[in-house]
């Protein structure tokens, strides 16, 4: 039998844990203010915190898109104030070097080559193949780690696109295009 000090633990957890979302989602919308940018986020912080990798994952790449093209193209982006080195991945040294790359040598920036893979159904540098030849297979765990490196990404992407807005005397005007 469940005792009342028992429950009254899991309640004050629950409510630890809601609070804490809610700083979570309140960081993102006083970063992009916009809802046309901070919902992909506040979304992506809701879906992650409940262990929905794949919509999380989808959510924060699709937000980090929108706020560029918002403010500008990446390509543009550092141009106009944006540091978009705040988007790249640890250990992408060559960064600056592939955001500068034209075509037809033109090489994509990590995140850029995670969005184009994920945000169209390619999981296959995901798919576990630990179990041998034609026992491949994916569940959303096997992104798991990418998930949480996209998680520290967007939080450093919020707090530098947060500045760039500030420094801007806190206005970006939506340029949809």
């Amino acid at each position: 039998m469940l005792t009342d000090d028992w429950e009254d633990e899991v309640l004050e957890d629950d409510f630890k844990a809601s609070i804490e979302l809610d700083k979570k989602k309140r960081f993102y919308v006083e970063c992009f203010k916009g809802a046309e940018i901070h919902w992909f986020f506040v979304q992506g912080i809701q879906a992650y915190e409940a262990g929905l990798l794949l919509p999380a994952i989808l959510s924060f790449l699709n937000g980090i898109e929108a706020s560029i093209r918002v403010a500008t193209l990446i390509i543009n982006a550092e141009e106009i104030g944006l540091a978009v080195e705040a988007l790249a991945f640890p250990n992408e040294n060559d960064f600056k070097t592939k955001l500068a790359s034209k075509k037809p040598n033109r090489l994509d920036v990590e995140i850029v080559k995670l969005r184009n893979s994920l945000c169209h159904g390619n999981v296959w540098a995901y798919i576990n193949k630990s179990l041998g030849s034609g026992n491949q297979f994916f569940t959303p765990e096997c992104i798991s780690e990418v998930t949480e490196l996209v998680v520290r990404v967007s939080e450093n992407w919020a707090r530098n696109y947060k500045e760039y807005r500030t420094n801007l005397n806190g206005s970006i005007e939506f340029k949809p295009h």
